[in-house]
């Protein structure tokens, strides 16, 4: 089975980017220590737009990530960020590849 990927592009509400990017952290610290079924969580700044921020959630697939939806944690998320985000693009995706050469 292919793993399933999550990408989320926010565009914060004007002033709210240091609050919203800590929130994302916050909330990536705790999907990965209450929900074993997201194995990557990652934030990135898009470059020339400082405001601008990615998520990317890997799974190891599209069933595992389905029991995150009715999560009170993933309706507490959707209330907070609408209230930070004043757009966001959500992308659906099945992981074809997986490769890296990243030492630790």
């Amino acid at each position: 089975m292919n793993a399933f990927v999550v990408t989320v592009d926010f565009g914060p509400e004007p002033g709210t980017a240091a609050a919203f990017r800590k929130f994302i952290d916050e909330n990536a610290q705790n999907v990965m220590g209450a929900q074993n079924r997201v194995r990557v969580t990652r934030r990135a700044r898009v470059h020339g737009a400082n405001d601008c921020i990615f998520l990317y959630e890997l799974c190891g697939s599209r069933t595992a990530f389905s029991p995150h939806l009715p999560s009170p944690h993933f309706a507490a998320f959707n209330k907070t960020s609408g209230d930070l985000a004043m757009n966001e693009t959500v992308a659906k995706l099945i992981l074809s590849f997986e490769g890296s050469n990243i030492r630790r």
